[in-house]
């Protein structure tokens, strides 16, 4: 049995862990790895530089706050503000998964010329958040390469547990799906089984409701 929680943390006996798609950790060590390339990130950030705007980029070691010259704090408490892309270098390279921006500075670096749609996978995690990710990677895939690692067939005695946008590709990949209490309306029109929110223990009323604890 697998319990796959918002966030795409897979936990099992293995010790596998499953980071937003991109990433699959077994036991502390990186046993796959997608990462947006380099260029891809160069000009991204660079856009964003122009704007003015501000954007999070999430490697497998640390989260980067993108932020203008000028600003050393971030909105998002424990991520490290950086003001160019080389800031963000580990060992030479750009390991970067997934950015998550508002839509208004998505918008701003859309530049009405594809280069958002070309380069990633976009979705509403809510409000004015979105997401960015590799092309052609959701937790879905996340979802897919654990299993297959475990050298399981199928998804029989999955679940999977989400409220946002970037866990669609999740709740379709297990085989049972389960939207919190504070999901939005499209995770809950998938979902086979609607739980309490986050705040009201969710998880573990459709753990009860599934004999599963």
């Amino acid at each position: 049995m697998w319990l796959i929680a918002d966030g795409l943390r897979a936990l099992n006996p293995a010790g596998i862990v499953a980071m937003a798609g991109a990433t699959l950790e077994v036991e502390g060590r990186v046993a796959h790895e997608d990462c947006i390339d380099e260029d891809i990130v160069e000009e991204l950030a660079r856009r964003i530089a122009v704007a003015g705007g501000e954007a999070l980029f999430e490697t497998n070691g640390a989260t980067y706050s993108l932020e203008p010259v000028g600003v050393e704090q971030s909105f998002l408490l424990g991520a490290g503000v950086v003001h160019d892309v080389d800031q963000m270098r580990v060992d030479g390279r750009l390991r970067v998964g997934k950015v998550c921006i508002n839509a208004c500075d998505l918008a701003c670096v859309a530049n009405d010329d594809g280069f958002i749609d070309r380069n990633f996978e976009l979705c509403n995690t809510g409000g004015q958040n979105r997401e960015l990710s590799p092309k052609g990677i959701d937790k879905g895939v996340g979802v897919a390469r654990a299993l297959a690692y475990l050298g399981r067939e199928g998804n029989v005695r999955t679940f999977g547990f989400g409220d946002s946008g970037n866990d669609l590709g999740m709740l379709a990949a297990v085989e049972t799906a389960v939207a919190m209490g504070n999901a939005m309306p499209e995770v809950k029109a998938v979902a086979d089984y609607v739980t309490d929110d986050v705040a009201h223990d969710g998880t573990v009323t459709a753990m009860q409701h599934f004999g599963l604890i």
